[in-house]
């Protein structure tokens, strides 16, 4: 990875940890923290207080 890409990851990382999230039962097991702002649209999925997935998507 070059630099500035490593950066640009680092700068998503963190505005998707200090996003608010709404939290809602999965399909299957555990729970999805949902979220989305100007910047980023995207979720997280929890099991037994574990980060199982996560997907972010940069939408500006």
């Amino acid at each position: 990875m070059f630099e500035s890409e490593i950066y640009k990851e680092k700068e998503m990382k963190t505005k998707v940890v200090s996003v608010e999230k709404s939290s809602f039962k999965s399909v299957g097991v555990g729970e999805e923290k949902r979220f989305e702002t100007k910047e980023l649209i995207g979720l997280e999925l929890m099991y037994n207080n574990f980060l199982i997935h996560q997907s972010a998507i940069k939408i500006s």
